[in-house]
């Protein structure tokens, strides 16, 4: 049995070490920021080919990794756009005691 038989771990290719990024994981990063991938392909700095194999789940280098994780963390997720994306209501903490709660008598 190879050794490198799940194709999300990174192998050595004949360029070097490469990695699987899940493109899917990207576009719902995008997504949640309110970001095009064409800004996330500027704020990362790369070029348009080697983003859709990325986005493609074409193997590519770990810097190209190091790049998109940096651009999406330059830019920091909506709230909102979250919560339409997942429906899930951010958090926003306790309530007062008593509040909106029936009062025993």
């Amino acid at each position: 049995m190879p050794m490198n038989d799940d194709p999300l771990r990174p192998v050595i290719g004949r360029g070097g070490l490469v990695v699987v990024i899940k493109g899917d994981q990207v576009l719902a990063a995008c997504a949640a920021r309110g970001m095009s991938l064409e800004k996330l392909r500027l704020d990362a700095r790369l070029s348009r080919p080697t983003l859709q194999a990325a986005l493609r789940g074409k193997r590519v280098r770990p810097s190209t990794l190091l790049k998109l994780a940096q651009a999406l963390k330059r830019n920091p997720v909506l709230e909102e756009a979250s919560e339409l994306l997942t429906g899930v209501a951010p958090k926003i903490g306790p309530t007062r005691q008593g509040e909106g709660d029936p009062k025993d008598d």
